[in-house]
């Protein structure tokens, strides 16, 4: 006789930011999951504005904003409405009692290396002010311009700026919000909906590459789900029987996946 395997204690809801439809499916798949732990894409730093979500004067449109002391050019902005399936999910974690958090990259650490970045950037630029005049460049030369200010590395191969359309193309839809908008927020699905789009997620991942919004795009993405996944290990091993993960579709697969928590703690380091 062999022994069944022990259900996972997981739970995923890909879901897009002020989704009404899928406020909507996550409220009756909580319902029916009766989840002990809630773990919702956002900044670490924002957990101690929880306790004011049972304030019964807070009411939505409400936003968190998170900044930089030393240069306020580094914020983030973190709106709220009514039916917003982050709001509904963390007014669900505190209205039972649970242990509900923010899993993202904190923004201490996205902040400052954005201001890396651009520091890196201003220096490369004022150099190639300073720089003397260049030789003309050899007939097998590219015509690449040193010190260029460009954030962004150029995309490799010509896509979709939203992957999501190669869906909705493929189901005679013009793009991927309306096919979004019919396939998902209008309907009223619990949590077979969310098995639905991680499936999706999946094969829309495994055919767009990494690098498509350029290389410091990549990391970032990169560092924020191995950050998660950190986060989520860390729920797994406190015990909790149900955690409810809530986050953006496109990440679903990434935190479902086999990356190890030694990989993790490697693309973290520093």
């Amino acid at each position: 006789m062999t022994s069944r395997p022990a259900a996972s204690p997981l739970h995923y809801f890909g879901i897009r930011h002020h989704g009404p439809g899928c406020a909507r499916s996550l409220l009756r798949a909580f319902e029916s999951l009766q989840p002990d732990c809630i773990l919702v894409e956002g900044p670490p730093e924002a957990e101690g504005l929880l306790s004011f979500m049972a304030h019964a004067d807070l009411r939505p449109p409400v936003a968190m904003l998170v900044h930089a002391n030393d240069d306020t050019r580094l914020a983030a902005f973190y709106p709220f409405a009514e039916f917003s399936p982050e709001w509904q999910a963390l007014q669900w974690g505190m209205k039972h009692g649970l242990p509900t958090r923010f899993i993202d990259l904190p923004q201490a650490h996205r902040m400052a290396i954005d201001q890396a970045a651009r520091l890196a950037d201003e220096a490369a630029a004022e150099a190639a002010t300073e720089a003397p005049a260049e030789t003309p460049l050899d007939d097998d030369e590219t015509d690449t311009i040193p010190g260029s200010e460009t954030v962004e590395e150029p995309v490799a191969i010509a896509l979709p700026d939203d992957p999501f359309d190669w869906l909705a193309h493929a189901a005679g839809y013009a793009d991927g919000e309306s096919w979004w908008n019919h396939m998902v927020e209008e309907r009223g699905d619990g949590e077979d909906l969310f098995g639905a789009i991680a499936e999706a997620m999946t094969a829309v991942r495994a055919e767009t590459p990494e690098d498509r919004r350029g290389q410091r795009a990549m990391e970032r993405e990169q560092q924020r789900e191995a950050f998660m996944r950190q986060s989520i290990r860390e729920a797994v091993k406190a015990g909790h029987q149900r955690i409810a993960v809530v986050c953006g579709a496109w990440h679903v697969p990434a935190l479902q996946g086999t990356a190890t928590a030694k990989a993790d703690a490697a693309l973290l380091k520093g």
